[in-house]
């Protein structure tokens, strides 16, 4: 802005932008401020009017954008306080309209510089703690909630939980609060500055319902091995299946098991077990009513079981692009010892066994397709231990299973070319041992009802897929390309799967799939792809349909089994401190009689920033050699 001020006509108003010089009429304005401040401090603004036709009203902008039209300005008094995060120069601009409807703007400029107040922002997690608005938060009764303050830089945080308690101290940026009375209540966090950052003290406001929680959607799960957050588990084809509901406080449990079949309801429901017969991508729900006392309402959890023909895991070997099941059992009878085998995959048909240590091979054990020569599969292993044990291998293609006893104090080597049929000679169907790791990511996501949907699998290879709705049963992991497109009808939060060897080993993602109703509330969020660690990386939402304004919540990292936000505005920073990918999410909320929110999600794959690397880890062994096999250096004894 200059000093000139030039007046603009609009209609029947007279607009003067510039340095509060008079309008057409005479009127005019002057705006006094601080020419100078620190960020997030309040800083005080002055309007003065004169000539015109008072009385006048007045409405300010803290940030003032002569481009931005009168959108900007909110209705106030000759006096203003502003508060500005970012240092550097900052526009504040008064409009002035007088009793003959004659407008005039007038501004004045501000440096911001130093360290600002505090953040006062922070995140809740835990059972029920749900923001339902900017300022108020609900929270179950009884149920422990954590109370976590963003702000890196203080020297001192302190809680004040509205029920007579409180938290204060260095060590109080997170603390971890259980209500034991419902009720509404008023709560407050402060947070002082180091001096260095940030400085200053700063305080915020917020209000806490605590009401009778839902009832938890938590489980327990063994006889599967589950993904890293709990939503994918893998099973053997006909293993058995325990499953257990966390809540104690509820009316009934129910289980939906994907398959046709359910689980107990009263009393038993809350722990069940269940065998898959066929091969399969399964989605499971538990259904929880709470006792109407300590628990109210319904939670439903949604997790999916792939059954696959062999898992292989500390006990179990699967050889032979699958098909074989492979157990070890040893025992050494004059001391009483008994104990299972732990396998060790090496090959896709080879493996062996330890007993007492990792760093023993007791046993090696290989199924090798012989179809070619005598049409069947042949099983060889050889023992580098005297123990008793006893291998058990199952055709999991066939159901027939065969078992080889080693008797105590030999030692064994086994060539068996006639182990397991195999119908007519062919060639084998052995694929290449198992990817170890795969991940999918599918655009747009979320996504809506009718939009397609394209997901790739890394790396790069030919993948079955699993869409997570009914499109792929009975057959999941039907071959398809890479990337695959997919179009959703109904509206769901599903998980979509892709895998090289018919769910044996999988990569997933959770894909959001909305309604698409046109006018109906949406929203999507823009920022980095990628990111360092401890560096703040700004996030922007944006709101669509529904009834404006919108409200905006964050979560830096995203949890849709259980969301935890914090109010914002259309902006966020998240700061992380672990590598990896991260989810971002959003919740707007919209301004209805009856208010509709809309959750969008973003990731960003975070790396450490550049610097000193870490020291090496290289070393030299000399008088020993490097087992290629094992990964292990092996040595004669002394």
């Amino acid at each position: 802005m200059t000093d000139t001020a030039s007046a603009v006509a609009v209609g029947q108003t007279v607009v003067n932008i510039g340095g509060g010089g008079p309008a057409p009429g005479g009127l005019s304005v002057a705006v006094t401020g601080p020419s100078t401040g620190a960020a997030n401090a309040v800083l005080t603004y002055t309007a003065v009017a004169t000539a015109g036709t008072g009385p006048y009203t007045y409405s300010w902008a803290c940030d003032f954008n002569a481009l931005a039209g009168s959108g900007q300005f909110t209705l106030g008094t000759s006096t203003k306080t502003c508060s500005f995060t970012n240092n550097g120069a900052h526009n504040v601009a008064a409009s002035v309209t007088d009793s003959a409807s004659g407008t005039v703007i007038g501004t004045t400029s501000t440096t911001i510089s130093g360290p600002g107040l505090p953040s006062v922002q922070f995140t809740t997690t835990g059972p029920g703690a749900v923001s339902s608005s900017g300022t108020t938060y609900t929270i179950g009764l009884n149920q422990p909630v954590t109370f976590s303050a963003s702000e890196a830089n203080g020297s001192s945080y302190a809680w004040a939980f509205g029920d007579g308690t409180a938290a204060v101290g260095a060590g109080s940026r997170t603390v971890t609060k259980t209500y034991s009375a419902k009720g509404t209540m008023s709560a407050a966090l402060s947070v002082t500055g180091n001096g260095n950052q940030v400085a200053g003290s700063n305080t915020a406001n917020f209000t806490i319902q605590v009401v009778t929680p839902h009832p938890s959607g938590a489980f327990t799960l063994t006889g599967a091995q589950s993904n890293a957050d709990g939503t994918v588990f893998t099973a053997n084809v006909g293993d058995t299946i325990s499953m257990t509901a966390s809540e104690p406080h509820a009316l009934s449990w129910g289980w939906i098991f994907g398959d046709g079949t359910t689980g107990a309801s009263p009393g038993s429901g809350q722990a069940v077990q269940k065998a898959y017969p066929s091969l399969g991508s399964y989605t499971v729900k538990l259904l929880v009513t709470g006792d109407e006392s300590n628990t109210t309402g319904l939670t439903i959890s949604t997790f999916t079981i792939n059954v696959v023909s062999c898992v292989s895991n500390g006990a179990t070997l699967c050889l032979n692009d699958n098909r074989f099941r492979a157990t070890v059992n040893w025992s050494v009878p004059d001391q009483g010892t008994t104990g299972g085998g732990n396998a060790v995959p090496l090959t896709g048909d080879t493996g062996y066994y330890w007993f007492f240590s990792p760093t023993n091979i007791e046993l090696v054990l290989k199924v090798v397709d012989g179809r070619t020569f005598n049409g069947n599969f042949w099983v060889f292993y050889g023992a580098l231990s005297d123990v008793q044990y006893d291998i058990s291998i199952q055709d999991m293609t066939t159901g027939v299973v065969k078992t080889y006893h080693n008797p105590y104090h030999t030692t064994a080597s086994v060539a068996d070319i006639n182990a397991f049929p195999g119908g007519s000679a062919g060639t084998s169907t052995k694929t290449p041992q198992a990817i170890s790791s795969i991940s999918v990511t599918c655009t747009p996501s979320p996504a809506t009802v009718g939009q397609q949907v394209s997901c790739t699998a890394s790396p790069a290879g030919t993948y079955g897929w699993v869409w997570g709705d009914e499109s792929t049963f009975p057959t999941p992991y039907a071959a398809g390309p890479n990337p695959n497109t997919h179009i959703y009808t109904r509206a769901a939060t599903v998980s979509v799967s892709a895998s090289p060897d018919h769910g044996a080993t999988s990569g997933s993602t959770p894909l959001s799939i909305t309604a698409s109703a046109a006018g109906s509330l949406a929203a999507t969020i823009s920022g980095p792809a990628t990111g360092t660690t401890g560096t703040a990386i700004t996030f922007t939402g944006a709101a669509t349909g529904g009834t404006g304004p919108y409200t905006y919540a964050w979560a830096c990292d995203y949890n849709s089994l259980s969301p935890s936000f914090t109010a914002g505005t259309e902006t966020n920073p998240c700061t992380y401190t672990t590598t990896g990918q991260h989810t971002v999410g959003l919740k707007v909320t919209d301004s209805a009689a009856a208010p509709a929110s809309f959750v969008a999600t973003a990731t960003i794959a975070l790396s450490a920033p550049a610097g000193p690397g870490l020291p090496s880890n290289r070393f030299t062994v000399d008088g020993a050699t490097l087992n290629t096999a094992t990964q292990r250096y092996e040595t004669e004894r002394g």
